[in-house]
């Protein structure tokens, strides 16, 4: 066996070899990446060699470096690196979120019925402030401008849990 298939294998070796590392060592791709020039540089000494090898080593690389690529995407979120970098946690976690979510949408609509009513502002509303509906004081964003304490408010909407409110008219 000649130098050059020597050297060509030995660098397609090294890039496999290169990938594998890339799944427990968290290099952001430079690993990777290292991993595809010393494929090619792999293929070059093939090429050198004769057009049979060239040919071969091109095709070789082109089928089993995706291949490569795709069998690391289902095996890196198995592995240790790959559970601590990749987003989702345990399901204790996950149902955590999901209440969080349905809480914070249940107080939403807890806050809906308030749309349309009448209250007073406690303070000045430079946007945020207080008003009170109801007997119930509630953190408010005046619509537009400031409003002073004391003014009859409308409640116009509730955006991301936070009642807008507007002057009343007249």
């Amino acid at each position: 066996m000649s130098a050059m298939l020597l050297w060509g294998f030995g660098l397609v070796l090294l890039a496999g070899f290169l990938l594998f590392i890339e799944l427990f060592v968290p290099s952001g791709g430079v690993i990777g990446l290292v991993a595809g020039v010393t494929a090619i540089a792999g293929v070059v000494f093939f090429w050198r060699e004769s057009t049979m090898w060239g040919l071969s080593g091109t095709l070789g690389v082109l089928i089993l470096g995706p291949c490569a690529v795709g069998f690391m995407l289902k095996v890196y979120p198995e592995t240790y690196v790959g559970r601590k970098l990749i987003l989702g946690g345990s399901k204790a976690e996950e149902e955590a979120f999901a209440a969080k979510v349905r809480a914070r949408y249940e107080r939403k609509n807890e806050r809906s019925h308030l749309i349309g009513q009448t209250g007073t502002t406690v303070n000045a509303c430079r946007p945020v402030g207080e008003v009170r509906i109801d007997g119930v004081r509630h953190e408010a964003l005046a619509e537009s401008g400031v409003i002073e304490a004391g003014v009859e408010v409308t409640v116009v909407s509730i955006v991301d849990n936070q009642i807008k409110i507007r002057p009343m008219q007249g």
